[in-house]
C-alpha cells in the first residue's frame, strides 16, 4: 500500500527553516552591521589616540617656546636697561666727573615686578637714590638721557624739552651743552623752552622769541638763526 506524501507536515517544515533563515540572515546582518561599526569605532580610537598623541606633543612644544620666549624676553628688556643705564652713567662721568657713579636700575621682569627703581652706585658699591643724595640736577640730567636713550631705542629723534634743566647750578648747566650737542651730532632735533642760555648759548640753533603785552598775551613772535657752530 503506498503511504501518502503528507504535505501540510512539509509545507509545516519547510515554513520553519524559511523562519529559521530569515532570522539567521537577519542576524548575520545586524552582527555584519556591527562588525562594520566596531571596525569605524576601532579606527575612529585609532585616529583620536593618534591626534592626542600629536596635541600632547604640540602642548609639549608650545610649553617650552613658552619658556624660550619668556626667557628672551626678559633678557631683552635687561638688555635695553643696561644700555640705558650705561648711557647714563656715561653722561654723569661727563657732567660730574670726580664722583665715579655707575647706574643701576632695579626691576624683577621674572616676577612681573616692572616697577622700575634706579639707583647710582658709588666706587664702594654703595646705592645711592638719587633724589636724595645727587641733587636735582643730577636727576633732570638723569631723566633726559632715559628718555632720549629710550627714544634712540625705538627710532625717535625728537625732543621736546620744558625747563629740562631749570634745577641745575650754572656750572652744570653750562657743561649741559656738551650733553644737547652730542644728542644734536647724533641726528636727534631738540625743542627747548628755557629760560636760561647756558645751555645752548654755543650751539647752533634757531630762537623762537615771545613779546607780551601788559596784560600777558603775546603780541609778537620774531625768529633768530644762529647756525654757526661753536666748538663745545
Amino acid at each position: 500500500m503506498e503511504e501518502r506524501l503528507n504535505t501540510s507536515l512539509v509545507r509545516s517544515k519547510l515554513d520553519l527553516i524559511d523562519r529559521r533563515i530569515n532570522s539567521l540572515r537577519y542576524k548575520l546582518e545586524v552582527a555584519t552591521k556591527s562588525n562594520a561599526r566596531q571596525q569605524k569605532l576601532s579606527i575612529l580610537q585609532r585616529d583620536t589616540a593618534q591626534l592626542v598623541n600629536e596635541l600632547s606633543s604640540v602642548l609639549r612644544d608650545n610649553k617650552q617656546l613658552g619658556v624660550l620666549i619668556g626667557t628672551e624676553e626678559v633678557a631683552y628688556k635687561e638688555r635695553r636697561l643696561g644700555f640705558i643705564d650705561g648711557k647714563i652713567t656715561e653722561r654723569l662721568k661727563d657732567i660730574f666727573p670726580t664722583r665715579d657713579l655707575v647706574a643701576h636700575t632695579d626691576c624683577d621682569f621674572k616676577r612681573f615686578q616692572t616697577k622700575l627703581r634706579l639707583y647710582l652706585k658709588d666706587v664702594w658699591g654703595n646705592k645711592r637714590p638719587p633724589f636724595i643724595t645727587e641733587g636735582k640736577g643730577a636727576q633732570q640730567l638723569i631723566s633726559y638721557t632715559a628718555a632720549e636713550s629710550s627714544l634712540s631705542l625705538l627710532g625717535n629723534n625728537k625732543i621736546y624739552l620744558d625747563e629740562a634743566f631749570s634745577n641745575a647750578s650754572e656750572v652744570t648747566q653750562s657743561k649741559i651743552q656738551l650733553i644737547l650737542g652730542k644728542s644734536i651730532s647724533d641726528g636727534f632735533q631738540i625743542i627747548l623752552i628755557s629760560h636760561s642760555p647756558l645751555i645752548y648759548q654755543d650751539l647752533p640753533r634757531r630762537e623762537f622769541h615771545f613779546e607780551s603785552d601788559s596784560q600777558g598775551f603775546v603780541k609778537h613772535i620774531s625768529q633768530v638763526d644762529y647756525l654757526e657752530i661753536s666748538d663745545v
